[in-house]
């Protein structure tokens, strides 16, 4: 199984960066946390991973997870587990999410990421 960060940009995902990549502050690296910084202990972390067939429980052939971790709780994730099928976590509920490309998928994540964070 092939696994692609979700930092880094793929040909599934084109060539527009403000769709598939976080912004700036939140890519990996070193920085300052804590009061007066102006950032918050976050950890954006995420795989694809193409299966060798799709099969009725992921007909898109792929299996998923993307997490965006703030202050050692889960704030936002999507994924695609077995027996749930694609579903994602927004600040402790669970609710369905249909995929429809590796794009959308991206470019839903950073959405709801921005949404949840204000950052």
């Amino acid at each position: 199984a092939k696994a692609a960060a979700v930092c880094a940009r793929s040909a599934a995902a084109g060539s527009d960066s403000d769709i598939v990549e976080p912004p700036d502050h939140q890519k990996r690296g070193s920085y300052a946390t804590g009061p007066g910084t102006g950032f918050h202990a976050a950890l954006p972390e995420g795989h694809i991973w193409q299966l060798p067939h799709a099969d009725a429980e992921r007909p898109h052939g792929l299996k998923y997870r993307l997490v965006y971790i703030r202050n050692g709780q889960r704030l936002v994730g999507y994924d695609n587990e077995r027996g749930k099928g694609d579903h994602k976590h927004l600040a402790g509920r669970e609710e369905p999410y249909t995929f429809v490309n590796v794009r959308d998928l991206l470019r839903d994540f950073w959405t709801d990421v921005r949404r949840l964070t204000d950052d």
